[in-house]
């Protein structure tokens, strides 16, 4: 390939890896862990809440 037609690939490529992406948030997380409470399992159902918050918490990104 020569120097001249690769450049506009080049270019479509680094501008194409630039943009930002956008994707849906699925309706549902699969959480994988352990509930304590006192030290001890939590074995039974429970409500929850989540939510993407930054570092300190200031700004809520996504909550369910």
């Amino acid at each position: 390939m020569k120097p001249a037609t690769s450049l506009p690939l080049i270019v479509f490529a680094a501008l194409f890896a630039l943009a930002p992406a956008h994707a849906q948030v699925p309706s549902i997380l699969n959480y994988q862990g352990r509930i304590t409470i006192g030290g001890t399992n939590f074995d039974g159902t429970g409500q929850f809440k989540f939510a993407f918050v930054n570092g300190d918490g200031s700004v809520v990104y996504w909550r369910n």
